[in-house]
């Protein structure tokens, strides 16, 4: 599987504010905040590119590089981008603000110097985030092929109450891919700030979940399904930290899932899984502004 690693460019001393950082609109991250919930105690894995703190930033809080290639990781690729959208920090120099800001950050690289990665290289880094008490693993990586030790390998990590959410593909089609085709992978779809499917999104049955796909004008390399993947295990990470996921082992993984598809509304595209996670509604916060329920009145006998 080929990544494409340039257009992130050099971003020391990048300022931004979460105004300009549309995706926290879909993700309502403030109202999550509000009712105390950023993230606290859940790691999350990021299997990508490897990332770098920068100035200005800082996360990860956790970096523990497995580097499976011959070179340092090179900073500012797409790993660092996805690590900033997960748990990047609140400062006004942050390249992104996380959604999660105070999980934890594994980085696991599994892309070469020449961009590419097996399945090979997955499995392993699976195996390696167990080391650091993993609950989250966000995945960079899409293959179309069939691979059984692969999907043993994804299948593996629901007994051990690890779920993994990975790229459905960047290609446009509906397309079968993987791990996302997998049991207990979950695909994740990327979308438009309108809620319509972003064209260079795959759709279909290994789609999941949907999110925002980033932003063109910024990052046009890191736009897409791997962005999306970021924002929906960050969403993950803020419920796992609420405390209302339950059980542990496979009970504790699906709980998740099934909290997260309850909790989920339609795109306005077809094909995009159970559609974006309400974080709100899979916890039954107040949103600002929403308009009350018709109430409902018991008939008389």
């Amino acid at each position: 599987a080929e990544a494409d690693l340039q257009g992130l460019g050099q971003i020391s001393g990048y300022t931004n504010t979460m105004q300009s950082e549309h995706h926290h609109e879909l993700v309502e991250t403030e109202v999550v905040w509000n009712a105390g919930h950023k993230g606290s105690g859940v790691i999350v894995a990021i299997l990508s590119t490897g990332f770098n703190s920068y100035e200005g930033d800082t996360s990860p809080k956790t970096s523990s590089v497995s580097n499976y290639s011959t070179d340092e990781v090179n900073r500012n690729l797409r790993g660092t981008l996805y690590a900033s959208v997960i748990a990047g920090s609140l400062g006004d120099n942050a390249l992104l603000h996380g959604i999660a800001p105070e999980s934890d950050l594994v980085s696991i690289r599994i892309v070469n110097d020449q961009g590419a990665s097996s399945d090979m290289d997955v499995i392993k880094a699976i195996t390696k985030s167990y080391e650091y008490g993993t609950d989250i693993i966000c995945l960079d990586y899409v293959s179309n092929g069939y691979n059984q030790a692969l999907e043993e390998a994804v299948n593996a990590t629901r007994d051990k109450g690890v779920v993994l959410f990975c790229t459905a593909g960047d290609s446009g089609t509906n397309a079968t891919t993987y791990p996302a085709a997998y049991q207990y992978a979950y695909g994740v779809g990327a979308l438009n700030l309108n809620k319509t499917r972003m064209g260079r999104s795959n759709y279909g049955s290994s789609v999941s979940f949907a999110a925002s796909g980033g932003y063109e004008e910024k990052w046009p390399a890191a736009k897409g399904t791997g962005f999306a993947t970021a924002v929906v295990s960050a969403q993950a990470a803020l419920l796992i930290s609420s405390g209302k996921v339950t059980g542990t082992g496979a009970e504790f993984s699906d709980n998740l899932i099934q909290m997260m598809k309850s909790g989920s509304v339609a795109a306005k595209s077809t094909g995009m899984g159970k559609g974006i996670v309400s974080v709100p509604k899979c916890l039954n916060l107040v949103i600002p502004n929403q308009k009350p329920k018709k109430p409902q009145y018991a008939r008389k006998s």
